[in-house]
């Protein structure tokens, strides 16, 4: 799914549903997500969320996470 917000901005979404083949009740849950804001042809900020959601994790492993980054990008 993506949305052009504005003329320079876009928001891009994905969405993953993963189910265990050997058991029903085990599956996880994925999303990534990012928005992008062009200031010209050549420079552009970026932020990107990813979340994990595992009903059954393994090892020490915490059920979810949510990690996000940002960043610049510069085209020459």
């Amino acid at each position: 799914w993506n949305i052009d917000i504005a003329e320079n901005t876009v928001f891009n979404n994905t969405v993953y549903y993963q189910v265990s083949s050997s058991d029903i009740d085990d599956y996880r849950l994925l999303y990534d997500g990012s928005i992008e804001f062009s200031v010209n042809e050549k420079l552009s900020f970026s932020i990107e969320l990813n979340y994990s959601y595992d009903n059954d994790p393994h090892g020490d492993m915490g059920s979810s996470y949510i990690q996000i980054t940002n960043g610049i990008s510069f085209n020459f």
